[in-house]
């Protein structure tokens, strides 16, 4: 198959955006890299271009890419911060795979479960756990297994925590009990907890995008196309390469792919995969009816990274215009060199809304808006008989997020 690579047009980038691309690149593919060999001299601040880094958690991967370079990396103080931050998320990294070995060890046994992200994509895509930051250990379990899964975790000393929660919504969930607490359990697809001895945080799915991003992820599929690896010596479900990329792409556009580290984490995936099966990623992104969010995110990594890319997907990303404009936009505001703000709940409404495939599922992607959450069983506790109420309540309440809440983050700022 023909390969291609997207060519952006991102006007003046700062010197160390530009260099900090031109390394990563030479790490995620290692061929380009020899024919095009790194200048040994930086040519910008080191200690801009370590900041930069670790803004896009990214930190580790360029420590990797100077060592390659043969950079003296004793000779300045930002890079040997850079060498003392390499060897800590290294013992994270080990500490986060021995932890999911332990889990899976103890889970495996019981109920399917799939890790995913997390050090499993940095065993798989990258070949080595240390070279992706660490951050949580991500499982996937059925739908029908949620409930005996937390309540197997509890078992081994995880508690429940709501980081996205207000303080009401926290304390409304930490109250359910019962088949209260199993109906939250199968109706929210993500539940986050911590554990007591480690610190670790495991975050458990049912599914891989919340119903209010209105996706149709083929999930039985996902589950048949699993297939059984080794990690760490112990046998783990893991997604097939197409999922996975599926996933990666709906992680990135879920967060407006506010870091660099998911587009690495693709980069990585396309590259290193031994031979993707395109047209299953077109059937997978076409059934969960995001085509666009996928050509999103590979038109990040081409574009950015270098990873190549058929060349028929290079001709449908050239053709579409505002896709073109949107991964311009995102990619300058990701490498301007200063801390990202986070995006208001509305720009990144407005965002994924002009990401969705057609008139058809931009309509039902605002529908699902308007689907009760969590906020809304707190603010307004009902008996299960009067629950419809929530449906005429909400439609007033994201009118005060969206609305008033952006008035009052434009008057903080």
């Amino acid at each position: 198959m023909d390969e291609g690579r997207i060519h952006l047009q991102l006007g003046q980038l700062p010197r160390e955006s530009r260099v900090l691309l031109e390394l990563l690149a030479s790490c995620i593919d290692s061929e380009e890299a020899a024919s095009r060999p790194v200048d040994p001299d930086l040519g910008c601040d080191p200690k801009s271009l370590v900041s930069l880094a670790r803004q896009n958690r990214v930190a580790p991967l360029l420590y990797h890419a100077l060592k390659q370079s043969n950079f003296a990396l004793a000779d300045d103080p930002a890079l040997r911060k850079l060498q003392c931050h390499f060897r800590h998320n290294a013992g994270r990294s080990l500490q986060l795979s021995h932890a999911l070995s332990n889990l899976l060890d103890k889970l495996f046994r019981q109920i399917d479960v799939i890790p995913f992200k997390g050090p499993l994509l940095a065993a798989t895509a990258y070949g080595d756990v240390s070279l992706r930051e660490a951050g949580d250990l991500d499982l996937l379990v059925k739908h029908q297994d949620i409930v005996r899964a937390a309540d197997l975790l509890a078992s081994l000393g995880h508690r429940p925590i709501f980081p996205t929660s207000t303080q009401r919504e926290a304390a409304f969930l930490q109250g359910l009990t019962g088949d209260r607490r199993a109906r939250y359990l199968r109706r929210h697809c993500e539940h986050h907890l911590v554990s007591q001895p480690t610190q670790i945080n495991v975050d458990i799915h049912w599914a891989i995008a919340l119903r209010e991003f209105s996706l149709e992820i083929d999930m039985d599929g996902l589950w048949r196309r699993a297939r059984t690896i080794s990690f760490q010596g112990c046998p783990t479900l893991a997604m097939c390469s197409e999922d996975e990329l599926l996933v990666l792409c709906i992680n990135g556009a879920k967060d407006c792919w506010s870091r660099l580290d998911r587009v690495c984490d693709l980069a990585m995936l396309l590259t290193n995969s031994a031979r993707l099966d395109w047209e299953l990623v077109d059937r997978c992104a076409a059934q969960a009816r995001a085509r666009r969010i996928v050509l999103l995110g590979l038109a990040m990594a081409s574009g950015l990274l270098n990873a190549p890319l058929p060349a028929e997907i290079v001709r449908e990303i050239d053709r579409d215009r505002t896709l073109r404009q949107v991964v311009s936009r995102i990619s300058r505001k990701m490498l301007v060199g200063r801390r990202a703000e986070a995006s208001s709940r509305l720009a990144g409404f407005l965002f994924l809304l002009r990401m969705r495939d057609g008139w058809r599922e931009r309509y039902e992607y605002c529908v699902a808006q308007l689907r009760p959450g969590v906020g809304d069983w707190s603010a307004l506790p009902l008996p299960e008989a009067l629950s419809f109420l929530h449906y005429v309540v909400r439609p007033f309440r994201l009118l005060g997020r969206h609305v008033l809440g952006s008035s009052r983050e434009r008057q903080l700022g």
